[in-house]
């Protein structure tokens, strides 16, 4: 099959490959992926460790996924669980970052994103609740030495109140400095 018939054959196969790839070029681009909203809180990723009072606290957040981080924290004193929490930061379908916390099984309580804020070089990611007198405002600071310190403040008996819990990150498995 040599000579004209071929030559037919040969175009037609060129022109429906031609064809094919026009119209696979001439489909929609797939979207570009968006940024998680949590993205800004990425950096609480992993485990990080303390000690305040006698007392050795670790939390433990996952990276944000879908709007979505969770996290645990562990108190103890003297060898004894003394508290626990259930956390999670999640991005509500209204825009809004909630950071919702269940310490030790009691009931939750919802804190909204206020946004990030520097204090010199010092970032500040504020969550706050005005309808609880304490705590009132959850702060979580992160240095450039990567070190995390998590503030609770509020009113306690209509006297202002802070605590300060002092983190380093940890490595999740063996709990060494990172």
């Amino acid at each position: 099959m040599n000579g004209p018939t071929m030559k037919i054959r040969n175009l037609s196969a060129a022109l429906c490959c031609a064809l094919l790839t026009t119209g696979a070029l001439a489909q929609d681009p797939k979207p570009a992926a968006t940024a998680d909203p949590l993205a800004a809180l990425a950096w609480l990723r992993g485990c990080w460790q303390g000690k305040v009072n006698q007392r050795d606290y670790v939390e433990q957040w996952t990276a944000p996924t879908a709007g979505l981080m969770l996290g645990l924290g562990h108190t103890v004193l003297d060898g004894k669980t003394a508290s626990f929490e259930f956390m999670r930061i999640e991005a509500r379908p209204d825009g809004k970052i909630a950071y919702i916390t269940q310490p030790s099984g009691q009931k939750e309580t919802v804190y909204v994103y206020d946004g990030m804020t520097k204090d010199q070089d010092v970032d500040l990611h504020t969550f706050a609740n005005p309808a609880i007198p304490f705590p009132a405002r959850v702060v979580y600071r992160h240095t450039p030495a990567n070190m995390m310190f998590a503030q609770v403040e509020g009113k306690i008996e209509g006297a202002d109140r802070k605590v300060i819990y002092p983190f380093r990150p940890v490595d999740c498995i063996t709990g060494k400095t990172l």
